[in-house]
Parts: C-alpha cells; structure tokens; sequence
C-alpha cells in the first residue's frame, strides 16, 4: 500500500506531469490568440485577465470544496476541469468557448496549486516541509522547462491540433496517477468555519502580509505570459516564446535547488523589495535587448525575481497553524489571481496603445515603486522573517 511519503513523491511527479501538459500551451497561447484568432492584444489581455478571474475563483473555493470531496477527489477534478479546458480552446472561432476554455483551464489550477501544497503540508513533518514544497516548485519547474521544448516538436508535426491534443492526453495521465494518492481527512473544524470568517479572525495577523505581497507580485509577473512572448516574437522569431519559458524554468529549477537546500534562510524580510528592483532591471534588459543572448539575459533576470517572490509568499503561507493552511494557500492564491487579472488587462492594454519602449520603461516605473513601498514597509507588506505560528 502506498503510504504518505510515496504519495507525496506522486503528487510531485504530478505536478511535474501537468506542467508539462500546461506548457505545451502556455508559452504559445498569446501569439495564438493574436495571431492565428487575429484578436486584439489589448482584448487578449482581456481574456488572459478572465482566466486570472477563474483562477481566484478556483482558490477561494478550493478549501469548501476539498472539505465536500476531500483533498484526493479535488485534485482529481481540478485535472479533469483542464483536460475540458485545452480541448475547448481548439474553437478558435468562437470566443465564448475561448472564454470557457480559459475559465476551465484557470479554474483547475486555481483548484489544483493550494490543495497540493495543503496537501504537502498537512503530511510532511516541520523539517521536512520547506523541502517538499521547494521540491513541488522544482518538479514544477521542470515540467515548465520540458513542456515548450516538446511543444516545438508537435507544433512542428501536427500543428496546434496536436498540442492542444497532446497536453489533454497528459491530463488524463496526470489523472490516473492523482487516483493513486492516499486519502488524507482535512481538520473537521474547517468544516463548519467558511473561508470568511477565516479571512476575518486572520487580517490582522498573517494575511496582513501575504495577500498584499501575492498581489502585487502576480500583478507584475503577469506580463511574462502575454508581453514577452509577443514582444520576443517580433524581436528574435516564432520560437521565442518557447525560448523564454525554457529559460525561466531552467532558472527556477537552479535557483530552487540552491534555495531548497537551506529553504528556511533562503528568503529575508527585505526580499520582495530586491525582487522588484531586479524586475525593473529586467525590463531595462528587454528595452534595450538586440539580440537572442541578451534576450535570454533578462528572462534569467525577471526569473530570479520570481523566486524571491514566490518565496517569500510560501515559506510564510506554510507556517500557518495545520487547521488554517488550506484557506491561507487559497486566499493568498486568491490575491494573486486579482493581481494577475489586473496586470494582464493593464499590460495587454498599455502595450496595445504604446511602442514596446514605452511599454518596458513603463513596467520598470512600476517595478521601481513597489521596491520602494516594500522596502519601507518589510514588515507590513512582506515576509516577516520573525513572523511565528
């Protein structure tokens, strides 16, 4: 019989199975709303903001509906929910399955990432944790890294048709291995206390910090799935999108590992100031970027920013008591899907009205002001490196 290590090893090649399936498309998605739908940047902005929507949705809901079915049957659905979704995405000439695609598709990660990483955390002693969740973003990333360099080949074979085939056949593997996870009871207290009133005894005392962190930093991130694949195509070729998803993943993968190996010390409580002042040293890169090298250099810049960020966001998110996890992974997931909503639409916008200079001397403003405000207020807006449980 399985026990709760061996299912947790599952869960990570899980993880690292739907990625792969995600970033098959991901990487693509934009260019092939905008190119082959001949969509507006500015309306796919509108739809990749939908998709953030859905995605906050899925998290708020993912602690009610994780007590109803249970973490193993969650996971289970929020795969199924995408195996619908990329399927559906084929009806490019129809916006509404487009919208219902994207809904489906963010709506089962939206479901999927908090209730893995409650799950990871509710079997994993406190030593152990750091390590299982750094090894969930590795395993994560690596999935990120393989799935565009796959995406190359089919793309080359059969066409968006057998992408978009290919990632929903992973899902449905992802699937049948998520049925051989050990079934694990939540904390029955959470049963009869909705996510609000956990919201509500919790302001003041850890969300205070996360959410408005996870916000901001999704905001920001966001443009790495619309701009940076559209603006590298015009910059370097069609392959660039996979190009810079590789790059980063690569660069997470490295990255985690060096941090996984002492997680708890990894991140310090001025982190997220010195996480957007490399954002804005990134955007400066792809200003003034000529060529696919130095291209490259910025996604390697804007990936470091990433995981000081992340980061910082789930070494707090994991030191909440075992009975609040489930809600703080999800409202904290939830901050950052309104953030990346909003950054989609803004940035989708803004790129549409202006010059791609405008675009990345706009972006590194923003990048500057918020190391400012995270840089004054640590304790108020970031990680709290004191912070106790």
């Amino acid at each position: 019989m399985i026990g709760l290590r061996g299912s947790i090893n599952i869960l990570l090649q899980s993880v690292f199975v739907s990625n792969v399936g995600s970033y098959l498309i991901i990487p693509v998605l934009a260019v092939y709303l905008s190119e082959e739908g001949n969509i507006d940047i500015a309306l796919v902005g509108t739809i990749f903001a939908v998709g953030s929507l859905a995605q906050m949705v899925g998290s708020l809901a993912s602690g009610a509906v994780s007590n109803l079915l249970g973490i193993k049957a969650t996971l289970i659905c929020a795969l199924l929910l995408r195996v619908f979704g990329f399927l559906s995405l084929l009806a490019l000439g129809n916006f509404w399955m487009i919208i219902l695609g994207f809904s489906a598709v963010w709506t089962g990660s939206g479901l999927y990432v908090p209730v893995s990483k409650t799950y990871i955390s509710l079997n994993s002693n406190a030593a152990d944790r750091g390590r299982y969740l750094a090894w969930r973003s590795a395993a994560a990333n690596a999935g990120v890294a393989l799935g565009p360099l796959l995406g190359v080949v089919l793309l080359e074979i059969g066409g968006y048709l057998s992408l978009f085939a290919s990632a929903a056949l992973v899902f449905v593997a992802a699937t049948v291995s998520n049925l051989l996870l050990l079934a694990v009871e939540t904390d029955e207290s959470s049963l009869r206390a909705s996510w609000l009133h956990y919201l509500s005894r919790a302001r003041l005392m850890r969300l205070g910090r996360l959410v408005p962190l996870a916000f901001v930093s999704m905001f920001m991130l966001a443009a790495f799935d619309i701009i940076v694949p559209i603006y590298g195509t015009g910059l370097i070729g069609p392959y660039a999108p996979q190009l810079a998803f590789f790059v980063n993943a690569l660069a997470v993968i490295v990255l985690q590992s060096v941090f996984g190996a002492a997680v708890s010390g990894a991140v310090s409580r001025h982190s997220p100031a010195y996480a957007f002042c490399l954002l804005g040293a990134s955007a400066v890169l792809m200003l003034i970027s000529n060529s696919w090298a130095l291209f490259v250099v910025a996604v390697v810049v804007f990936s470091v920013s990433e995981v000081a960020l992340m980061l910082s966001v789930d070494l707090s998110a994991s030191r909440s008591p075992a009975g609040d996890l489930g809600d703080t992974y999800a409202v904290t997931a939830a901050g950052g899907s309104i953030g990346s909503a909003i950054g989609n639409q803004l940035f989708g916008l803004v790129y549409a009205l202006t010059v791609p200079s405008s675009f990345w001397m706009f972006f590194a403003s923003l990048a500057v002001i918020f190391a400012v405000v995270f840089w004054l207020n640590p304790n108020t807006l970031g990680y709290a490196r004191d912070e106790v449980s």
